[in-house]
């Protein structure tokens, strides 16, 4: 099932679908999460914020954006995890 295309010897994938690593999963372990399964929810407003003040010496101008997101999986069972029991 794993496997690596030798056009990209980096990219690993499983049946043809490429793996995106992260330091957030235990070594020996891959997760399947089928992309039209997850959602992204907002939990409120997003709040925007501008300042000229702090660039008054050029034509620059402060943005910061805040949002309260978070995922959420309708379906937990398309979820799939892959681990090494050795």
């Amino acid at each position: 099932m794993l496997s690596l295309d030798a056009s990209q010897p980096t990219q690993h994938q499983v049946l043809g679908v490429p793996l995106i690593p992260s330091p957030a999963v235990a070594e020996g372990d891959v997760w399947g999460v089928p992309q039209a399964r997850v959602l992204i929810v907002l939990r409120g407003d997003v709040t925007l914020d501008v300042d000229c003040s702090a660039y008054l010496s050029s034509d620059h101008v402060g943005v910061r954006a805040t949002i309260c997101a978070g995922f959420a999986f309708p379906r937990p069972a398309a979820i799939v995890r892959l681990h090494d029991t050795a």
